[in-house]
């Protein structure tokens, strides 16, 4: 039997496959087995793969397109490795990978599954320094209940980095071949829910990024990934536990200070809502939708956490969810410690925005810094269209929290960030007698986030890359 099982599945790279295999074969750790599955390629990648006659290798070619995660549970049912591992037909591994994930997992035995870093090539096999992926899949630790927490909104696990025990493949399920995009997310949640994860910080694959890669960022791809995050996000509902969830999502205790038994689904469902992001939205009124339509459930919920039909309707009523820009009015309350507080600042956007706000009377302010945090982080490039005073439009200049040069009317230029990000806008000349503000602007990314903005006294503060705005 072999030591370790790697599995390929193949579509249409014959470019890159034969440099895919040689990069199994010539592995430091020669106990393996490589299951290949080309699913219909219209390529010659089966001639390519045919070639190869050493006899670690077990080829089996669909006559027709089945889709990659069919492909890996098919060859899964051949694997015989006390470890498993997987190859993308365009990656290549590093020559000692399967021996370093081997030696780790070996003298870790709560560790389920191993993933590492990555060097990034692109279609001609010159390296790429920084890109998006360089950011996703950037090196992070913890237990398994970190990574749960950290899962329910991110994913960093570079699938083909993977070795797992494959008695904890068998444990967690094959890959739901319902998702095209987030089949791996949702296994690494099923793995994660009684494993640990680790990632090695040293790359153990070289991740080609040649333009067509299955994650990449096309329209299709981020509308597939919002619907599919929507529904692997239920997994979570599979912890019944109080105890284990809190260990999951420690602010929950902001919620309760102490959870009650039998109401696990709400306060998931209150977790997704705090996340402000479109699908996680939907999900959690459509959980809370049903959890009160249970009497017993209904009456639970009041009593434990105060939640009534009213508070439902107000959530249903203030989640923007379904299209159209949101446009919000809202009243400063005062103007306390250099900051013009807001009686509230959490929007629902569609990718388009437009926010009125009510400037305080009888305060001669000339100037004021606008910070906005996006909940989540955009995918990418965002764009204020204009900021007015009482409909005449003043210049702004923007920073962004990731440290960048101030790029003037844009909110910030973020590609996959691992955390929540500001940006901010030194907003000048603003007249003294104004009485509105209006801010406007299109997120370049299909569906809903939510921003929170507020604004400081420019006299009180200078703006985070180092210039201050001085009030006139």
């Amino acid at each position: 039997m072999p030591r370790v099982s790697v599995i390929m599945p193949s579509y249409n790279h014959a470019r890159y496959i034969g440099a895919a295999i040689e990069s199994v074969l010539a592995q430091t750790m020669a106990d393996f087995e490589l299951i290949i599955v080309d699913d219909g390629s219209a390529d010659n990648s089966r001639e390519v793969i045919a070639g190869y006659t050493d006899p670690r290798i077990t080829f089996l070619p669909f006559e027709k397109n089945r889709g990659a995660y069919t492909a890996i549970n098919d060859a899964m049912k051949l694997a015989r490795g006390e470890f498993v591992a997987h190859l993308n037909s365009d990656d290549r591994f590093l020559p000692d990978k399967l021996e370093r994930q081997i030696a780790f997992l070996e003298t870790h035995p709560d560790i389920g599954i191993c993933f590492s870093t990555v060097e990034i090539i692109d279609g001609e096999d010159r390296p790429v320094t920084d890109n998006e992926y360089s950011q996703i899949f950037a090196p992070r630790n913890g237990n398994r209940h970190a990574w749960l927490r950290y899962l329910f909104t991110q994913n960093c696990l570079c699938h083909p980095t993977m070795l797992a025990r494959r008695s904890v493949l068998e444990r967690a399920g094959p890959y739901d071949d319902r998702y095209r995009q987030m089949a791996d997310l949702d296994l690494w949640i099923r793995i994660a829910m009684f494993t640990g994860i680790h990632v090695l910080e040293q790359p153990t694959l070289q991740f080609r990024d040649h333009g067509l890669n299955t994650g990449g960022r096309s329209t299709p791809v981020r509308l597939r990934s919002a619907q599919e995050r929507r529904f692997i996000t239920e997994r979570y509902f599979a912890i019944t536990d109080p105890a284990e969830l809190y260990a999951v999502f420690p602010d929950l205790a902001q919620i309760a200070p102490q959870p009650v038994p039998g109401t696990t689904r709400y306060l998931v469902a209150m977790q997704a809502l705090r996340t402000g992001r479109q699908q996680f939205v939907i999900l959690a009124i459509e959980t809370l939708f049903r959890l009160m339509d249970d009497p017993e459930q209904r009456q639970l919920l009041e009593s434990a956490y105060g939640f009534t039909m009213a508070r439902l309707h107000k959530l249903a009523g203030g989640s923007n969810v379904y299209g159209g820009p949101a446009i919000s009015e809202t009243r400063f309350c005062a103007v306390e410690d250099g900051k013009l507080r807001v009686a509230e600042d959490t929007y629902f956007l569609d990718d388009a925005f437009d926010l009125r706000f009510a400037l305080p009377r009888g305060d001669r302010i000339g100037a004021y810094i606008l910070q906005m945090m996006t909940v989540p982080s955009v995918l990418s490039v965002s764009r204020l269209s204009y900021v007015m005073a009482d409909g005449s439009e003043i210049p702004v200049e923007g920073w962004d929290s990731n440290a960048r040069p101030p790029v003037r009317g844009q909110l910030g230029v973020m590609h996959f960030p691992l955390y929540p990000a500001q940006f901010g806008f030194a907003v000048g000349a603003i007249p003294a007698d104004a009485v509105g503000l209006r801010i406007a602007g299109r997120l370049n990314q299909s569906g809903a986030a939510a921003l929170e903005a507020y604004f400081r006294l420019a006299e009180a503060a200078a703006a985070p890359g180092g210039e201050t705005v001085t009030a006139r």
